[in-house]
């Protein structure tokens, strides 16, 4: 008794020890060291922070200070304290991908305090004696301003919140600096570092050294830091979604205005300072003085941020006279004042990051030191459609990012990342004529130095950089393209400027653009690249275009050299032109960048439209040339002298039509601008009519008109219920009178053309209810046969394809945002219950899905795998060892998503369906058997292909019958391609040859030379014989359902000698030398003949000749 209980006991005791134990307590111990090293790791880097700002200070304070009389006085040792500072931020910043080290320099006010006193005061102070000590006090000075000025990159989606308010932190810094560098002493830092360089610049090239062209570089990306630096934008992150998105209240630091920091007081003070000169000099000797690979890029750079985001216009039309006559003819007319409020409440409410200003909450909004605005939301509630209202407030913008490795700087950096979003500079008058004699210095120049470099380092190497530089390099061009047309439309003597931007218009920069850049661009979806790019190549148009409309005799007074440059620029535009539209297969790319251009941003999406209007119009204007233009000429080779050919007359035709820019080309070119998904880019941009300007208006008219002139063609790609929709609330907008007057005229003609439509048939109103739907073949096949259970008896349940992110490298939680949302927007958010269902389950267990049905989604399938299920043929397990608090998140970010999914359009640009054009050519390969009447059986299928192979050779041995002259049809394939490739010394195809005439008396040979131009009767004669004899055929092949036995076939044929060739036909082409019988008892000889013995026919494929 005593042992038993003992060993209960002991059991118990054991059961206890098994108990404490548990996988549970596990977990809990694991987390509990998971905290704690978490701890230990903050409270590590912490101590390393408070360490660091130590020996920054300590830096600082050895560097120097101001005495009382403000009189800058260097430390002891304070050369090497300033390379002590940039060693650190080498080794801690750079090497870290962090600001710390910058962080601790503003908070001793380095760079307020000590580098730009130095760089002011020095330079007086130097003397022959010490002139090498203070040159180079003045070099590691500039060191630490450029280092610490550089533009800042955040990730958004990747930095800690503690990263995210260094970021804005470091913002105001850098405006702070950039006031202390433009305002004290009027600037005088700027002439300091410009002062550095003009001993190298007195110094020959071959005498410098590689020293000297880094001070250089030194010297030019300061100012390029300068004039990007900017205040922060009102939200910090990409996306209004993301959880990390926080709001400035005021992202100007204290003390510093606006003004201060003002592009036209940086221009104004950069040219008191020499520094414009400064740039022009390196610019205009780049390749020639100073080194292109060297300073090329950071030139372009310092231009691009010069030139970005001003107009043109601003600068080149000069401000009238008229501003300064005052009241009424300064005042703003109506629709210019509804223009400009359009533009201050865009600009007030396009960085909102809540949805109080949807809505009838009042904000209260104060920037930097202007006045309070308060604003109010109130009419969201009383319109009537509040969805239709929130729809229209979406934002649309997907923005495709290339990743580089200049410190993972892309196109969504800091200060490109909104390259989408233009701002425009604002000018003052003296700003105005120090910018527009600038640039005209520019361009007699620099511009064509720059560009030259520039380009050779563009096509040289494609480094990863290539983004930003090929972004400046495009943006640059169009600019200064654009400012030299307003020039020329201003004064008409500035026509003889076009020589200053020929190399922009150079074969090098056209195949750039076209060939190599646009179709890149559009394959990997970088909207930014590929918006600048086609804008380049609008100005490049426009500018041919220009040239190539210069007549001397509307010039008088013009010298003979003024005469032979004006045809020199129109030679040299008629040779870009030619070269730009014979090659057809790369300018394909020109017609398909404007396809759903709306999804992207309303911005690209008016860009693309500008594009288009321009594009159509230079078409148009080189169909209507009185003298057509010629293309680029292909050589007929010998083929006249090659007496094979019997068409001489239709090649003609076909050489000069290919030769000639003609009408046909321009209807060929135009009915691909008239495409459906650029009529739909169009439709939702006009849809946006409150938002657009009256040119703008116009262009989607002059669009709309162009359609309708071909209604009998294009009418039905306006026959859409969002473009009716506009057009009836169009009517209350406000426009000037000229472009109401079209919308009422645009209104007319179509209303007119479609109740003529509707007159015709009721049917027309079934297209309006199969929006979208062309493409689906379930909807195709319902409307074309009326019978949908057999569609879907034939389709089966298929895997969807697998689908991947197009944009690598996202956090996690964005992952699973974009699949969940994904889900949504399809119509499978069973889908999406049935997962968080799941994981709510999740105990120690692993995690089984046994659901092939839902399986089949590639979108769920993706999702899955995200989140760490093992996906296998018809199921998926989460591993049992995946951590507790990551199935928490991931449920929190998907009921988050379900409720609050992203945007359709970022959803759907992030996303990349793989092998869908193999599914597609499967489904267009059983559609078009479908078409064809096949019932998917193999048997009925082997038969039809029989008896079409049969067909073939009945037709090869009738042309035989006749006389008519055939080449192998093993070998056609393989001449057809090789034609294609070259056509010197090729035979003049033709659908039928042409047979040799009967004649009277038999000849020997019926070559074409024995031919004579008497034969067109006899020709004819043949001609109606050898398809009456088709006709036949097919009569008798209906006649049995598609299908002829061997023996009818045979029947048809004649009779057949036991040789093994595919017909014995010599007899009947004895008699059609011979003349002697006629066809009908060559008919009646064949039906004869059913009783020989016959040897199959070898099956073969007659193959018919074809026209070029």
């Amino acid at each position: 008794m005593d042992s038993s209980s003992d060993r209960g006991l002991e059991d118990d005791l054991e059961f206890d020890n098994d108990f404490q134990h548990t996988p549970l307590s596990d977990y809990e111990a694991g987390e509990a060291a998971k905290e704690s090293a978490a701890f230990d790791a903050a409270k590590f880097e912490l101590e390393a922070q408070q360490a660091l700002k130590s020996q920054i200070l300590i830096l600082c304070s050895a560097l120097g200070g101001a005495d009382d009389s403000g009189k800058y006085v260097l430390g002891v040792d304070a050369l090497a304290c300033l390379k002590d500072i940039k060693r650190w931020i080498k080794v801690v910043d750079d090497a870290s991908d962090s600001w710390n080290v910058a962080s601790a320099c503003d908070d001793n006010g380095l760079v307020v305090n000590d580098l730009i006193p130095i760089l002011v005061q020095l330079p007086a102070r130097a003397a022959d004696s010490n002139k090498a000590f203070y040159h180079n006090i003045l070099l590691a000075a500039l060191e630490l301003l450029v280092a610490l000025t550089r533009p800042l990159v955040l990730d958004t989606e990747r930095a800690s919140a503690a990263k995210i308010d260094l970021y804005i932190k470091l913002k105001k810094s850098h405006v702070r600096y950039k006031d202390r560098i433009l305002n004290y002493e009027g600037g005088r830092c700027l002439k300091s570092v410009v002062g550095l360089t003009i001993p190298i610049l007195s110094t020959p090239r071959d005498q410098r050294s590689p020293k000297d062209t880094v001070i250089l570089n030194l010297c030019l990306n300061l100012f390029r830091n300068v004039l990007r630096i900017e205040p922060a934008d009102t939200t910090v992150g990409p996306r209004r979604s993301t959880s990390k998105t926080q709001q400035l209240n005021d992202n100007m630091p204290h003390g510093v205005s606006r003004e201060d920091i003002s592009f036209s007081h940086t221009v104004c003070v950069f040219r008191e300072n020499k520094v414009l000169r400064f740039v022009q000099t390196i610019t205009a000797g780049l390749g020639r003085e100073f080194d292109e690979r060297v300073l090329g890029n950071v030139c372009l750079d310092t231009y691009f941020y010069l030139l970005y985001g001003l107009d043109p216009a601003t600068v080149a039309v000069p401000p009238t006279a008229v501003d300064a006559c005052g009241g009424a003819a300064t005042a703003l007319t109506l629709g210019s004042a509804l223009e400009h409020e359009k533009v201050l409440k865009k600009k007030l409410l396009s960085n909102n990051v809540t949805r109080h200003a949807n809505f009838g909450t009042l904000l209260s909004i104060r920037q930097g030191d202007e006045p309070v605005l308060t604003v109010s939301g109130q009419k969201r509630l009383i319109h009537a459609d509040l969805l239709e209202q929130l729809d229209a407030g979406v934002s649309k913008k997907a923005v495709a990012a290339r990743q580089t490795a200049n410190k993972n700087e892309s196109t969504r950096s800091d200060f490109d990342r909104r390259l989408g979003a233009e701002r425009a500079k604002q000018l003052s008058r003296d700003a105005q004529s120090v910018v527009c004699e600038f640039c005209t210095d520019f361009v007699e120049a620099g511009f064509g130095p720059l560009l030259r470099a520039v380009r050779r380092i563009v096509l040289g190497e494609r480094t990863s950089f290539a983004a930003f530089l090929e972004f400046h390099f495009f943006y640059v061009v169009a600019w200064v393209l654009k400012f030299e047309r307003l020039l020329r439309e201003h004064r008409a003597d500035h026509v003889f400027r076009l020589g200053y931007v020929q190399d922009a218009l150079s074969h090098d920069v056209l195949r750039l653009v076209v060939k190599n850049s646009l179709p890149l661009y559009l394959q990997n979806r970088e909207h930014s690249l590929l918006r600048v790019a086609v804008g380049c190549f609008r100005e490049m148009l426009l500018t041919v275009v220009d040239m190539h409309r210069l007549r001397p005799e509307d010039y008088p007074r013009l010298s003979p050299e003024q005469r032979d440059e004006l045809d020199t620029y129109t030679a040299a535009a008629e040779q870009l032109l030619r070269l730009t539209f014979s090659a057809e297969d790369d300018i394909e790319v020109l017609f398909h960048v404007v396809h759903d251009a709306h999804k992207v941003s309303l911005a690209h999406a008016l860009d693309m439209i500008e594009y288009t209007h321009v594009l159509l119009k230079v078409l148009q204007y080189l169909a209507d040339l009185p003298t057509p233009l010629a293309m680029d000429r292909k050589r007929r080779g010998r083929a006249q002298e090659q007496h094979e050919s019997e068409s001489d007359s239709m090649d003609d035709a076909r050489l000069k039509r290919y030769l000639q820019f003609d009408r046909a080309r321009y209807e060929v070119y135009e009915r691909k601008l008239l495409h459906e998904r650029v009529v739909g880019c169009y439709v939702s941009v006009f849809a946006k009519f409150a938002e657009l300007s009256e040119p703008q208006m116009r262009r989607c008219i002059s669009y709309f008109n162009r359609i309708l002139l071909k209604k009998d063609e294009h009418f039905f790609k306006l026959l859409r219920l969002d473009f009716m929709l506009t057009l009836h609330d169009v009517k209350d907008a406000v426009f000037g009178p000229a472009v109401m007057r079209d919308l009422a005229r645009l209104l007319g003609y179509y209303m007119h053309t479609l109740e003529k439509k509707w007159a015709q048939t009721d049917a027309v109103l079934l297209d309006l209810l199969t929006l979208g739907q062309d493409y689906d073949r379930g909807v195709r096949a319902y409307l074309e046969t009326g019978d949908l259970d057999e569609w879907r008896a034939r389709e089966h349940a298929q895997r969807g394809a697998d689908v991947a992110f197009a944009t690598p490298g996202l956090s996690y939680s964005h992952k699973v945002s974009v699949l969940a949302s994904a889900l949504v927007y399809r119509d499978h958010g069973g889908l999406l219950e049935t997962l968080t269902a799941l994981l709510r389950t999740r105990g120690d267990d692993e995690l089984v899905l046994d659901d092939r049905a839902a399986l089949r989604s590639g979108v769920f399938r993706l999702l899955l795998a995200t989140v760490g299920f093992r996906l296998a043929a018809a199921r998926a397990v989460l591993p049992r060892d995946v951590d507790a608090g990551h199935v928490t998140a991931t449920l929190a970010v998907l009921e988050q998503a379900r409720e609050q999914p992203l945007e359709s359009d970022e959803v759907e640009a992030e996303l990349v369906e793989e092998a869908r054009e193999t599914r597609e050519e499967r489904e267009a390969a059983s559609a078009q058997f479908d078409d064809l009447g096949s019932d998917n059986d193999l048997e009925t299928l082997n038969r039809v292909s029989e008896s079409i192979d049969r067909l073939d050779v009945l037709e090869a041995a009738l042309e035989k019958n006749t006389g008519r002259r055939r080449r192998d049809p093993e070998a056609d394939e393989a001449r057809f391609a090789a034609v294609r490739r070259k056509r010197k010394g090729r035979v003049s195809r033709t659908k039928r040859r042409k047979s040799a005439p009967k004649h009277d008396e038999p000849k020997q040979h019926l070559s074409s030379k024995y031919v004579d131009s008497d034969d067109d009767a006899s020709d004819a004669e043949k001609e109606a014989e050898f398809f009456r004899r088709e006709e036949q055929l097919q009569a008798l092949i209906q006649a049995n359902g598609g299908v002829i036995s061997p023996e009818q076939f045979q029947r048809f044929l004649g009779g057949a000698a036991p040789k093994r060739r595919m017909v014995d036909l010599s007899e009947n082409e004895a008699s059609l030398q011979s003349g002697s019988e006629s066809d009908d008892s060559l008919q009646s000889r064949a039906l004869s003949s059913t009783q020989e013995s016959i040897v199959p026919a070898r099956r073969s494929r007659a193959v018919i000749d074809e026209d070029e």
